[in-house]
């Protein structure tokens, strides 16, 4: 029964991955938000791998899963980049600082991982690292997510519908997988199998988001405040700092 739900799963956010980069390709936006839709595109590559995996050879699908795990969290960070980097298009002093900060957590946090196993880098403890490194990025995302709502409302700038139903759908499937991987750590092994599923259902829901919010091109208002130049400055301030906490607090969250 759960492996049927996981194949329809499966192909229901195939067909939505498909609708979102048909509807961009067609009116003329996926340029737009290019590392959005290069993530829509490595998804749904990884998906149809996936479903070949799981169909022809089941018992090598986890070492498929958590051996491309590492890059598909990766990319999925990424998406967190063209969020900022959307938001901030009009303000480019916060954008450089937003650009530098999220590279610098990212490595931080590959470099934690890296090190915390430095003493077996063998395949088999890279794969069981997977996890950690997901969990670690994923709780990063949030952290970010919720950042950039914040910086949003207390600045007061204006976001279209695009770029609101791209915070909402990812933040609901990095909230969804922040659960789903607490769980794992704490119920065992045992919950892996079902795990498997919830990942997809997960992903799937932010899909539907997508679609009912990106299925045409809402660019974002421009601001209609024009304040002078130390106006830009204080919101690249407050972004670097109010990034810097997430990264100090995700620091101390990390320590063994």
């Amino acid at each position: 029964m759960f492996d049927r739900i996981l194949i329809n799963v499966v192909w229901a956010s195939n067909i939505l991955e498909a609708v979102l980069l048909y509807r961009a390709i067609r009116g003329r936006f996926l340029h737009r938000y290019p590392v959005f839709y290069t993530y829509l595109a490595y998804v749904f590559a990884y998906e149809t791998a996936a479903f070949c995996v799981y169909t022809f050879d089941p018992g090598f699908y986890a070492k498929f899963y958590w051996g491309l795990q590492y890059l598909s969290v990766t990319i999925g960070y990424c998406v967190i980049w063209e969020i900022y980097n959307q938001v901030f298009k009009p303000y480019p002093g916060a954008s450089r600082v937003t650009r530098a900060l999220l590279a610098a957590i990212l490595l931080f946090v590959v470099l934690k991982v890296i090190f915390n196993g430095i003493d077996s880098m063998s395949v088999v403890s890279i794969l069981h690292r997977a996890p950690e490194y997901e969990r670690y990025l994923r709780v990063v995302q949030a952290a970010l997510l919720v950042t950039i709502v914040a910086l949003i409302a207390y600045y007061a700038i204006p976001i279209g519908r695009n770029l609101k139903g791209m915070i909402l759908g990812y933040g609901l499937f990095i909230g969804l997988t922040i659960v789903q991987l607490a769980l794992g750590e704490y119920l065992g092994t045992w919950f892996q199998p079902i795990w498997k599923h919830l990942a997809w259902v997960s992903y799937t829901v932010g899909l539907v988001t997508w679609c009912i919010m990106l299925w045409s091109y809402h660019p974002n208002p421009k601001p209609t405040r024009t304040g002078p130049e130390y106006d830009y400055q204080l919101l690249a301030n407050q972004t670097a700092r109010m990034m810097s906490q997430v990264r100090s607090g995700i620091s101390r969250a990390m320590r063994p």
